[in-house]
């Protein structure tokens, strides 16, 4: 008996329970939605000057690579035979290639 009693108070309060879940669930999409607003601006100005200080790096290093390649007196290896400073041989030449 005790528990037909409950069972039907359980019945009776399921519509109750299903709104509450609802209403948690719209609660927390409106919080997300929410946060997702919060500080856009301020991140917008941090990108624009990531983007701005990116783009000078670029133009600085595409400019001291074309200097390199442009001067024409680069660091070229020298060729032919003998010993000198461009000229790497055996072993030497192995260490040279793995650093």
């Amino acid at each position: 008996m005790n528990a037909e009693k409950r069972l039907e108070e359980w019945k009776a309060e399921e519509e109750d329970r299903r709104m509450e879940k609802m209403a948690e669930e719209f609660i927390k999409k409106k919080a997300k939605k929410g946060k997702k607003g919060v500080g856009d601006g301020e991140a917008e100005k941090y990108v624009a000057k990531y983007r701005e200080d990116s783009a000078k790096c670029a133009a600085v290093v595409e400019e001291a690579v074309r200097e390199v390649l442009g001067n024409g007196n680069g660091f070229r290896k020298r060729k032919g035979k003998g010993k000198g400073k461009g000229v790497v041989e055996g072993a030497e030449a192995k260490k040279l290639k793995i650093w």
